[in-house]
């Protein structure tokens, strides 16, 4: 539609890039889902494994190590949205995605694998990993790539 006014009128008055404004919206409904995944994966590994089977006093370690990974996580998901630089944003997103999927395989984690087509579990898992790189993908779309 743009290039047709440009075409026929001369000059567009309709912008060539997107408002930041714009951007916000999705960038945080993106954020949020990744989030509540991290969230809902440390509530059943919590939950689930360690207050029920009292971990603390089995295994001391891997409650160290569960505990460090889901901080270790967070701050990859917090460098995320401060990174600037495109190959940053592309490591965070990965540490991110790939400890979310981690987290999803722990012992801790409710998950019927002899039924995955229909269990809400990988739906949630995919479409948290589809957000995660979304997340690193804006802040290069509106760049020029013929450097004009």
């Amino acid at each position: 539609m743009r290039r047709d006014k440009f075409a026929s009128e001369g000059k567009s008055k309709i912008g060539s890039v997107v408002d930041p404004e714009n951007l916000k919206l999705p960038l945080s409904i993106a954020g949020a889902i990744a989030g509540i995944m991290l969230i809902a994966l440390a509530y059943s590994i919590y939950f689930n494994s360690m207050l029920a089977q009292d971990m603390w006093e089995k295994f001391p370690c891997q409650v160290v190590l569960i505990t460090q990974m889901f901080v270790a996580t967070f701050a990859s998901r917090v460098f995320l949205y401060q990174a600037r630089q495109q190959l940053s944003r592309g490591v965070f997103a990965t540490l991110t995605g790939v400890a979310l999927a981690v987290w999803g395989f722990q012992d801790g984690i409710f998950r019927r694998d002899d039924e995955w087509l229909v269990f809400h579990f990988y739906y949630d898992l995919t479409v948290a990993l589809l957000m995660v790189f979304y997340l690193a993908i804006p802040p290069g779309i509106d760049r020029d790539l013929s450097h004009r």
